[in-house]
């Protein structure tokens, strides 16, 4: 009769499950490289070439409007003040270039808030905005020379910001 290479005779007058040869090892050879086997490195790992990380994406507070140039002005609902932040093209804020701007929307009647600058970066209006925010809200940008830069309309509903 053929056995395979790990059973023996012996199991057929049931003495006894086989043991493959692998498992036939003398405990103290397995004690020693159980105990060794952290401690001894198999090869010298590469040493890893210093990489750069890369700088994180800024965050746009609010509702991002995309600027015609590739910028951004992040747009918050703070109760019932408007807030403007401009950001440059990686979302990093950046001084205004906008002396004030003009917000217009109608809830009840024809409504008009000027925002001006509280911060380099941002520009803040008068408590002027009513809920329900179920109006559209038109923002017309002016630069130094007093010419409209460009305008952005959004839902002030979207930018309304959590607890605000």
């Amino acid at each position: 009769m053929i056995y395979p290479p790990f059973a023996r005779p012996a199991l057929a007058r049931g003495a006894g499950p086989a043991q493959p040869p692998f498992m036939r090892l003398s405990s103290p050879l397995v004690a020693l490289v159980l105990l060794l086997a952290p401690v001894v490195p198999l090869r010298a790992a590469p040493a890893a070439a210093p990489v750069a990380a890369p700088e994180a994406e800024g965050k746009i507070e609010g509702l991002a409007l995309t600027r015609p140039d590739g910028r951004f002005l992040g747009v918050e609902v703070e109760g019932v003040r408007l807030k403007v932040t401009f950001y440059d093209k990686e979302k990093k804020k950046q001084p205004a270039d906008a002396i004030r701007i003009t917000a217009r929307w109608s809830d009840t009647q024809p409504r008009l808030a000027v925002l001006l600058p509280a911060s380099p970066e941002t520009l803040v209006s008068p408590p002027a905005l009513r809920r329900p925010f179920s109006y559209v809200v038109r923002l017309a940008l002016v630069g130094a020379d007093e010419q409209v830069l460009e305008s952005h309309a959004f839902s002030p509903r979207e930018a309304d910001r959590p607890g605000g």
